[in-house]
């Protein structure tokens, strides 16, 4: 076939189309053309930062608003913090989130801790269920508002709290086999499609559990059956680092500690990354320079004995304060060299966004004390 002979071909196959799409709008009353191209069809949605630079960076320049993410992960691992920092992200910018709060825990103080601002009524929707919701009555609600195009955040806490009808209806102990699994799956399938219609991202948290006799390979798995990590676009899994070099200290004291979040799954950038987020446990506005200071003693930099911080020759029994008197003593260059050189040898050591910041100033000569002083 011959290049003119294949354009013409080319031209008829699409006008034939064509007239298919006019037929197939006409019958399903479509404003817009059931089928186009790419470009008309698949546009580049909106993104909401985590206010975790390092995460933002594996995502792709945020958490894309229009599909479903799972995170998931086992207790006190920062599920519900992470999730409460998007949420806080979005009231910044004037978008209306829904927390469903299937596990009846979720408190003001705690929310305050984590950025939300529970006063804003016009930015933030509580849905309780307290009143014995089942699982199919909270998605559908779940689903009629996001209908509506209103909301741009929405976060299910948690999958493993939903309670399925068939199982509301029996007895302690009675089992109803894949339930949640079922109703999930049924939910999702419409939820799917109203997100991306809304611009609307819908987070469901969820725990982790063990398969039983699992002698090989993974035994982890997730209440509510295997769909819910089909149709998100990405799964989030997050876990707490407790060795001490991840704890985040201030002046002795534990305020908080690291976890790493890992992209299992992600369709719009590069899965199977890592980044590390901090977890506070009280209202705290992180000084920057100290987390690099905490990273500088995880690289053996600093060291500490007898409850004294030691840098070269400089000791101080409070690490804020030795490292202004690295800074005093014209130091903080070399100091920031030595920790560049320590991360280049390490490379399983990895800054969260904090200190790679303050790392970068120190390295660039724009560095200023004052800008890392206390609030």
């Amino acid at each position: 076939m011959t290049e003119k002979e294949r354009k013409k071909k080319l031209k008829e196959s699409n006008d034939i189309l064509l007239k298919a799409t006019k037929e197939l709008n006409k019958m399903f009353k479509r404003t817009d053309n059931i089928i186009g191209s790419a470009e008309e069809k698949i546009k580049a949605g909106r993104r909401i930062t985590t206010s975790y630079p390092s995460l933002d960076k594996i995502l792709g320049g945020g958490l894309p608003l229009g599909c479903i993410v799972e995170l998931y992960g086992p207790e006190g691992s920062g599920k519900g913090v992470l999730s409460m920092k998007i949420v806080a992200e979005a009231q910044k910018e004037g978008l209306i989130s829904l927390w469903v709060d299937a596990e009846n825990q979720l408190n003001k103080a705690w929310m305050t801790v984590n950025g939300i601002v529970p006063e804003d009524e016009d930015t933030l929707k509580i849905m309780s269920c307290d009143s014995g919701e089942t699982a199919e009555t909270i998605l559908e609600t779940v689903l009629k508002l996001i209908n509506t195009g209103a909301l741009s955040v929405v976060v299910v806490d948690s999958v493993a709290a939903l309670i399925p009808e068939a199982e509301l209806t029996r007895n302690i102990g009675d089992r109803k086999v894949g339930a949640l699994a079922t109703t999930m799956a049924d939910g999702l399938r419409k939820i799917m499609q109203a997100v991306k219609r809304a611009e609307c991202t819908c987070i469901f948290i969820n725990q982790t559990r063990e398969k039983i006799g699992v002698m090989y390979g993974n035994p982890e798995t997730t209440p509510g059956g295997k769909s819910l990590g089909f149709f998100s676009s990405i799964r989030m899994r997050i876990n707490a680092l407790t060795k001490a070099d991840k704890q985040i200290k201030k002046d002795g004291d534990l305020i908080g500690r690291m976890s790493k979040v890992k992209t299992t799954k992600n369709r719009f950038e590069q899965p199977n990354q890592e980044a590390l987020v901090e977890i506070y446990f009280k209202e705290y506005a992180p000084n920057a320079l100290d987390i690099l200071a905490e990273s500088a003693m995880g690289l053996k930099l600093i060291t500490k004995r007898m409850g004294v911080f030691k840098f070269r020759e400089l000791k101080n029994d409070s690490l804020s304060t030795l490292m202004e008197s690295v800074e005093f003593n014209g130091l903080m260059g070399e100091f920031g060299a030595a920790v560049q050189e320590a991360l280049t040898n390490n490379i399983e050591y990895e800054l969260n966004g904090h200190g790679q910041k303050c790392l970068d100033s120190i390295l660039d000569g724009t560095f200023k004390l004052e800008d890392y002083r206390e609030m």
